[in-house]
């Protein structure tokens, strides 16, 4: 799989890691492996390999070429429809990091005039043995205490002296790079999540039209919410060629998530470049899926959406003086 090379070892910024039992992510590969799951939700290959193992195909559907790829993915990842703790262990398992290189810590110092004997050097224990130590991979290290008033050579000498009584340690670090892991695109991961709400979108609002979802899904500067209300105001604006080039966004966008939902279930993440055996979307299926999952987290989907909707009731005058709302625009 093309994962393969994609692999590398990081050093994490421990400020700003999550970790899970053994595993470790950084905040961005958080947000990137949350993305890689929402895509394989619209992904309809991971669909296929999720009733195939279900035993729920029946016969008739047509299979890609390449589905053996899509059945790996599936088998490591699992179940993405409903968010579980299972679901959450396979993100750390397959995405996570273990084993970063080693490196000494300063657990805290003792001082005579502390007012609390050695609480600083606990919290450093504590924080020690909560992040550095599971990111690392959990080495076997010596816990010592070095007097600051010696001499760096004396500190040296007797550092050595107490490693040579050590018994060898046989714990060997793991490689410690995810399975998966996203490409070295982090300035990409805003434009992704623009087309997984675009993807989202349609499939929650089949009715809407596309340069209705460009507007819903910010996908342009130009042509947000904001701005279209303001140029209506005007008597002479028409809106065709906003709209056309909210349509012509809004379907480019719907391409490119297709291809990076098809690409995700096959290892790779995010990448809207063509794929060669992907399968088409079917938008109904994709909305009863939708809404079994705004039941199953407890969401009334009318209510959900009121409040997402573009709904603000704005007066605007247009041609003749009549006034409309926003909403009456928003859906024209």
């Amino acid at each position: 799989m093309q994962t393969e090379r994609r692999r590398k070892r990081r050093t994490p910024n421990l400020s700003f890691i999550a970790v899970h039992e053994d595993r470790w992510m950084d905040f961005p590969e958080i947000w990137a492996a949350e993305l890689w799951f929402k895509f394989l939700q619209i992904s309809p290959s991971y669909e296929l390999a999720r009733k195939y193992r279900a035993g729920e195909l029946t016969g008739t559907e047509a299979l890609p070429a390449d589905f053996k790829a899509v059945l790996a993915v599936y088998d490591d990842l699992g179940d993405v429809q409903t968010l579980s703790d299972e679901r959450l262990d396979r993100q750390y398992r397959f995405m996570g990091h273990f084993g970063s290189q080693p490196n000494t810590a300063q657990l805290g110092i003792v001082r005579h005039d502390s007012p609390e004997r050695a609480s600083d050097v606990m919290d450093g224990l504590e924080g020690y043995l909560g992040h550095q130590w599971i990111a690392e991979g959990k080495p076997s290290a010596v816990i010592a205490a070095i007097p600051l008033g010696m001499s760096k050579a004396a500190i040296m000498k007797q550092i050595e002296a107490m490693l040579d009584g050590l018994m060898p340690d046989t714990h060997i670090l793991a490689d410690g790079s995810p399975k998966y892991q996203a490409a070295a695109k982090r300035n990409d991961l805003p434009s992704v999540d623009r087309y997984y709400n675009v993807l989202r979108i349609k499939a929650a609002r089949p009715k809407l039209k596309n340069w209705q979802i460009g507007v819903m899904a910010k996908l342009s500067e130009a042509h947000k919410k904001e701005h279209l209300k303001t140029r209506s105001a005007r008597p002479d604006y028409d809106p065709t060629k906003d709209r056309n080039t909210l349509k012509e966004l809004t379907s480019r966008a719907v391409g490119r998530g297709h291809m990076i939902a098809e690409n995700a279930a096959r290892g790779i993440f995010p990448d809207y470049a063509k794929c060669e055996h992907a399968v088409p979307l079917d938008w109904n299926l994709l909305h009863q899926q939708w809404r079994a999952r705004c039941v199953l987290s407890g969401q009334r989907n009318d209510e959900f959406w009121k409040d997402i909707n573009v709904k603000e009731r704005m007066a605007e005058p247009v041609a003749g003086g009549v006034e409309l709302g926003w909403d009456d625009y928003f859906q024209g």
